[in-house]
């Protein structure tokens, strides 16, 4: 299921960003951050509404993609950002190996 939804993000998110590229000229990076307030918005209605299909469904998970995104081209237009996070990239790493030998079925 996991994989589905990444899909149709991945496939979807290109598509409609050169759509409003081309046609409004828009800058990407205020287009991603509305895209997910206006997903996480959907999500806040849709909950209470139909808590399953708010699970299960694209444009109310949308936001989950739409902030790594948004933080990819934040760093992308200021590249001073991705040189001061470099050294969180090894402890990061560590952290995920860890709990690849820490967490078991149990937890």
């Amino acid at each position: 299921w996991s994989l589905a939804v990444a899909e149709q993000f991945y496939i979807l998110f290109p598509a409609v960003f050169l759509f409003f590229y081309q046609h409004f000229a828009l800058s990407a990076l205020p287009v991603v951050v509305i895209a997910a307030v206006a997903s996480f918005a959907l999500n806040l209605v849709m909950v209470e509404i139909k808590p399953a299909a708010t699970f299960y469904r694209s444009p109310t998970r949308a936001r989950e993609r739409l902030i790594g995104a948004a933080l990819a081209l934040y760093a992308l237009t200021r590249p001073e950002v991705m040189v001061r996070c470099g050294p969180l990239g090894l402890p990061g790493a560590a952290l995920i190996a860890a709990s690849l030998l820490i967490f078991d079925r149990s937890v």
